[in-house]
């Protein structure tokens, strides 16, 4: 038994020595052509696509570094707006958690910010804006919600939060952009951003838009139009004068959705009105 085994250890042993030796040789035979692919340099260039945004001006009515505001802080880029196409507040609550909007009786935006209804928290450039209409993107360069209490930066606020629209302004940057879209219910769009410097001190912009569409409801529709020419004058090293003026029309009727009855929806064809097409409009 002691000799079986001594000769089958001896075996073994002889075995891995001779693959190792084998190895071994075939690896020094590959050597040149290993040391040759090291030697190549791969270099690898580009741009990491990102909608982060590390500056803000609501929080303290500054141009500010998100990382110093102790405060939460969602900021909607225009890159993530033209890819995710949105067109309207409420689509915002797909990527801001803590918001939600409400009905609205059809005819305005009805933010809602961590449970508290936010109707009258709606700004644009930093000025309150809480008149009752749906807001378009046409002229948005980014969207910023501010969530918590606003009081003492913005007046009078729920706890909720507030949203601020940053408009589109003049900059000296050469901007030509056309944009056309259409959809279901015979909805069609379009949409311009034209603008450039005009002197070495002045500058102008113009976003611009159109809508008409259709519903699935019956005579429900809607036709929107809006204007706003910015322009920018420098009047020195560190100083520039920016005018702005938009014009906004919203021509619809207004859906308010479908009665209930016993504490369900009454049924029937999803294309049914319950109103007066003649008096249920809003522009």
């Amino acid at each position: 038994m002691t000799t079986k085994l001594g000769k089958l250890l001896s075996g073994t042993a002889a075995a891995s020595i001779l693959a190792f030796a084998a190895g071994a040789a075939r690896a020094q035979g590959e050597t040149p052509f290993d040391i040759a692919m090291i030697d190549d340099q791969i270099i690898v260039t580009g741009e990491r696509a990102a909608y982060a945004n590390a500056r803000t001006t609501s929080a303290t009515r500054t141009d500010t570094a998100l990382i110093d505001i102790p405060q939460s802080i969602s900021v909607i880029n225009r890159d993530l707006i033209d890819d995710q196409a949105f067109r309207s507040l409420a689509d915002l609550s797909r990527y801001v958690p803590g918001l939600g909007f409400g009905l609205g009786e059809g005819h305005r935006d009805a933010p809602v910010l961590r449970g508290n209804q936010s109707t009258a928290d709606l700004f644009i450039d930093g000025v309150r804006d809480d008149a009752e209409y749906f807001r378009d993107f046409y002229n948005v360069e980014r969207v910023e919600v501010l969530k918590g209490p606003n009081a003492m930066i913005f007046g009078r606020g729920a706890g909720g939060g507030l949203i601020n629209r940053v408009t589109r302004k003049a900059d000296f940057k050469d901007v030509r952009e056309i944009a056309l879209g259409g959809g279901q219910f015979a909805s069609g769009r379009a949409g311009a951003d034209i603008g450039g410097a005009v002197s070495d001190n002045a500058a102008l912009r113009l976003n611009a838009f159109y809508e008409n569409s259709d519903s699935h409801r019956d005579f429900v529709g809607r036709e929107l139009f809006g204007i706003n020419p910015t322009g920018a004058l420098r009047l020195g090293e560190v100083t520039t004068l920016r005018l702005s003026y938009e014009y906004v029309s919203d021509r619809r009727e207004v859906d308010r959705g479908v009665p209930s009855l016993n504490g369900r929806p009454v049924g029937g064809d999803r294309s049914a009105f319950f109103g007066n097409p003649d008096e249920s409009f809003s522009t």
